[in-house]
């Protein structure tokens, strides 16, 4: 049977951060224009306090992306009644998008296995919607999971679970790790908090061929189906561990799915040239974004209302400066960031209005840095590429 996949965002940490913002737009630039977003909290059932993940989460989404984000609550599948599981499947139904991140990966794996919520995201997925999984979600897709806690926390012997085995769907067995690169205090807590030591016995445990993928902190691996190819984007780099061999792609570069396969030989990566993708196919969504945020800011009458879009204007100029404009603006032409840049004006011009000068210019400072120069009359403001 022929699926319309869609696509896997793997995070590595730092999911609620405001870089990470600009991840989640790169996902909503292939979903539809009004996308059902739903977070399901069963990772980290377990916790007292798992509710917060969800307010948090929600909190997130609405004041960096404009986005409503629905509870899909199944904390304990196996005690959830009947209502609470329909009441869950049916925020799924119809899920373009679906978050999972934060807990215990073994609990997830507890819960989802063979679970009519998990068949229920595989099958949103299958048609279209796109997953966007961290820390112990994305553990638990893996085709051996690790075990963090037993491990880390309970002292327990080396070892690794069956996972949800996520990839096999495109001939890959892989097994993902998170906080690769953490460093957390005076002792080693690489790998996901393992440590080097513990984790290369825990890879020689491994089956011959499995592959595994290492996500630095603040970093996301997106996966498109569609182009068989993964997109890296964040501040660290993804890792390909696989018989011995590794090899690493940065932020703005994209590998082919073969790579994650055991038939295609690593060291043929380290000869072949890296591909950096343009960042331009996020602009549509930035535009969008940014149009609404100007509009909203010129029609806003209530100071408190004005002064929660001042705060959101500030965060999206914030996320913006990042290094993926800084990259896409030597090679964009003109005509590809005139929306763009036009947009950005636009929210310069109701700050200014609103008499937020300093972040009006603070504006005018950061475009100047990426090579765009604001001329300012007193009726409009031009603008043009700066040459070098």
């Amino acid at each position: 049977m022929q699926f319309d996949y869609g696509t896997i965002t793997l995070i590595g940490s730092g999911e609620f951060s405001d870089g990470m913002a600009r991840v989640y737009r790169a996902i909503l630039a292939h979903a539809p224009p009004k996308p059902h977003a739903v977070l399901l909290d069963s990772p980290a059932g377990f916790e007292l306090g798992s509710d917060q993940i969800y307010l948090k989460a929600r909190e997130y989404f609405e004041r960096h992306l404009d986005l409503a984000l629905e509870l899909a609550s199944c904390k304990n599948s196996r005690r959830a009644s009947a209502l609470e599981i329909e009441t869950a499947l049916r925020q799924l139904l119809h899920a373009d998008i679906i978050f999972a991140g934060p807990g215990s990966p073994t609990y997830a794996v507890r819960q989802w296995h063979n679970s009519p919520i998990w068949s229920s995201v595989l099958n949103r997925f299958q048609h279209g919607a796109h997953l966007a999984l961290a820390s112990a979600a994305a553990i638990a897709t893996s085709v051996l999971a690790l075990p963090v806690y037993e491990i880390y926390k309970a002292g327990a012997e080396l070892y690794w679970i069956e996972g949800l085995d996520l990839f096999r769907a495109f001939g890959m067995s892989l097994i993902v790790v998170p906080h690769w690169n953490n460093n957390e205090g005076a002792h080693d807590t690489r790998f996901c908090y393992i440590g080097t030591e513990r984790f290369q016995e825990l890879e020689r445990l491994l089956p011959d061929g499995a592959t595994v993928l290492g996500i630095d902190e603040y970093t996301a691996c997106i996966f498109d189906p569609a182009a068989e190819s993964c997109r890296v984007m964040g501040a660290g780099v993804v890792t390909i561990r696989r018989d011995s061999q590794e090899w690493s792609c940065a932020n703005g570069e994209t590998f082919p799915f073969a790579l994650l396969r055991s038939t295609t030989p690593l060291a043929a990566a380290k000869s072949a040239p890296t591909v950096v993708e343009s960042e331009l196919p996020e602009l549509d969504v930035t535009t969008r974004y940014l149009t609404h945020l100007a509009r909203a800011l010129g029609e806003a009458n209530e100071p408190e209302i004005k002064r929660v879009l001042i705060d959101r204007a500030h965060d999206a100029m914030h996320e913006l400066s990042a290094d993926w404009l800084d990259a896409s603006h030597t090679t964009a032409t003109t005509q590809d960031l005139a929306p763009y840049v036009e947009a950005i004006i636009q929210v310069r011009k109701q700050l200014r209005q609103a008499r937020q000068y300093a972040l009006a210019d603070e504006i005018r400072k950061r475009l100047t840095a990426l090579g765009i120069e604001l001329q300012d009359t007193d009726t409009d403001t031009t603008w043009h590429k700066i040459t070098v």
